[in-house]
């Protein structure tokens, strides 16, 4: 029962992203604003609150891999476009990963000098 609640509760966070995205902020997706709400939800509420999120979200992870199919379905239907656009795909790929493993790197010595484990 705590699962049905929980998906109930992450269905609710993604409507109110939606709502509120299609009011007031239409530059930005719902689901990123249900998101947003569920994560300033389980940093305020107490523990007995978080419990069926946490049911919900265990259960979603075990179907986990099945969420990719789609996408990767969807890659393979436009793989002209993808090798058409590859060079482009690839820099931007490089250039991210050169950005990124530094930046998460000086952040990790960062925090660890700090005294907090992450």
């Amino acid at each position: 029962m705590q699962t049905l609640h929980g998906l109930l509760g992450l269905l609710g966070f993604q409507l109110l992203g939606t709502v509120i995205s299609n009011l007031l902020l239409p530059s930005l997706p719902g689901p990123i604003l249900g998101l947003a709400f569920c994560l300033a939800f389980l940093c305020l509420a107490g523990e007995s609150l978080t419990l069926p999120l946490e049911a919900a979200a265990k259960t979603l992870l075990s179907y986990l891999p099945l969420l990719m199919i789609p996408p990767a379905v969807g890659l393979m239907d436009n793989i002209d476009t993808l090798q058409d656009n590859l060079l482009p795909i690839s820099a931007a790929l490089l250039g991210s990963l050169l950005i990124t493993v530094p930046v998460c790197g000086w952040l990790m010595q960062r925090l660890i000098r700090a005294g907090k484990q992450p």
